[in-house]
């Protein structure tokens, strides 16, 4: 039963509104929005004012607007009006009518509310919408989170009519001598509402003549398991999701363990702009015989690779990574986007080897021209400090264990046609010091700060 005890209830049970709280009303003459306005007047307890959004979609809504201020007259509220050419946005946008329709409003709405210190926007939507929302969620695909349909509060927006059906306000609205506005647009089977509304819904009520209870009732039910299920995922966040030094690192097999793997990975994965196909992709490259280790998957803005017992996120950049770079003379500096290589020729008496892996001794005298910094390529080959045989430095770095996505940004330094250091790893064993060696090429890599091999 529809009365404003039961409305004045439900907005304290719901936490819509405090006591003297201004609220904005959005109208559309309809007599959802009409009756809306009559309840907050009734229950006297919130300041509001009146606002209607001109949709131009029809030649005579200027009846809509005059009908709507003459409301905002009979009550003594303040009245805002705005409007847009919602079919032209419609079309530059790429989106639908009523897409469009429904940004262009609620973002206008918002502006007025701010503008004029309301603290928040009402609007009529009633329990039948919840069911009919709920549906076209569930034909559009939209996941779990769709099926709690439309909610009592969102961010700016309260729906003080959420319990009433469509029916209890027609009656109320008769029973109170209201007059409204039929809009003509709301029988147009081209939006998608109106199709479920005068198509689908009339058949599911001859399954079921309370079926907009029953979805309504769901609804809430899914509201609630839909905070326990985020509370849930955030656990899982915090335990598998590693950030360092601007990439993101998850451990899939961890992921694998929990039986509702797919939607954890998806839902871990959209944050990157990765969908539900890509999602799949993946785990066919993760759970089949032999990981596919080095595979890719994109979007627009990340990548992701996949390493022996990792996933790894790193966000796309546009530098200009140049493949070559000659090292003119000795002394001297270089700066990449990595880091700084400092090249510095010393007299063997006067250098005292260290262990630190970014920087390598190297004998000077063995060394030919032209010397230079490269990407390492397939086929590239070297003989490790402390072996006698050569590897091919794919192998070697496999061997090291250098993850996947790192892999191809490691730079070896080059002599001649000699590598003579897999840069920080290892250098060549025929390049180092000895007790003969007389001047001593010392080559320090600085990484930027954020940025290791």
């Amino acid at each position: 039963m529809l009365n404003v005890e039961v409305f004045r209830k439900f907005i304290f049970d719901e936490g819509l509104l405090f006591k003297g709280q201004p609220v904005l009303v959005a109208v559309s003459g309809g007599v959802d929005s009409v009756v809306l306005t009559q309840l907050f007047y009734k229950c006297g307890e919130f300041p509001f004012g009146i606002a209607y959004f001109n949709h131009h979609l029809r030649k005579d809504s200027y009846k809509d607007e005059f009908f709507i201020r003459q409301l905002a007259f009979k009550y003594r509220v303040p009245f805002f009006i705005g409007g847009a050419d919602v079919e032209g946005f419609a079309r530059q946008e790429g989106m639908s009518i009523e897409e469009a329709g429904r940004h262009l409003r609620y973002q206008w709405l918002n502006e007025v509310r701010r503008k004029h210190g309301y603290h928040f926007v009402a609007t009529a939507h009633h329990r039948d919408d919840v069911a009919e929302t709920v549906l076209m969620n569930l034909i559009r695909g939209s996941g779990w989170r769709g099926m709690k349909g439309i909610v009592p509060k969102r961010d700016f927006l309260i729906r003080p009519l959420l319990f009433a059906s469509k029916s209890e306000i027609e009656k109320y609205a008769l029973e109170k001598g209201l007059s409204w506005l039929e809009d003509e647009t709301n029988r147009d089977l081209r939006f998608r509402r109106n199709f479920i509304r005068h198509r689908v819904m009339p058949v599911l009520r001859e399954l079921n003549p309370e079926v907009d209870v029953a979805i309504y009732n769901h609804a809430r039910i899914m509201r609630d398991l839909e905070w326990i299920a985020e509370v849930t995922l955030q656990r899982i966040k915090n335990r598998v999701l590693i950030r360092k030094d601007g990439e993101v690192w998850i451990p899939f097999r961890k992921v694998l363990s929990y039986p509702a793997y797919r939607t954890i990975f998806y839902e871990i994965l959209k944050e990157f702009g990765f969908n539900v196909n890509q999602v799949d992709q993946l785990i066919d490259l993760i759970r089949g015989e032999e990981i596919k280790v080095g595979a890719t998957l994109e979007t627009e803005r990340f990548k992701l690779v996949i390493d022996r017992t990792h996933l790894i996120i790193t966000e796309k950049t546009e530098e200009s990574e140049p493949s070559v770079v000659p090292v003119p003379e000795i002394p001297t500096v270089i700066e990449l986007s990595e880091g700084k290589y400092v090249f510095e020729l010393l007299p063997a008496k006067d250098v005292k080897i260290t262990t630190d892996k970014n920087i390598a001794y190297l004998d000077y005298d063995k060394l030919e021209s032209p010397i230079m910094l490269r990407f390492w390529r397939d086929g590239d080959y070297f003989y490790p400090f402390g072996l006698r045989k050569k590897k091919k430095i794919k192998k070697f770095l496999t061997d090291e264990k250098v993850p996947a996505h790192l892999k191809k940004k490691v730079r070896v330094l080059q002599s001649g046609d000699y590598i003579v250091w897999v840069i920080p790893y290892r250098i060549d064993d025929r390049f180092k010091v000895t007790p003969r060696t007389k001047r001593v090429l010392k080559v320090s890599f600085k990484p930027r700060q954020g940025k290791s091999k």
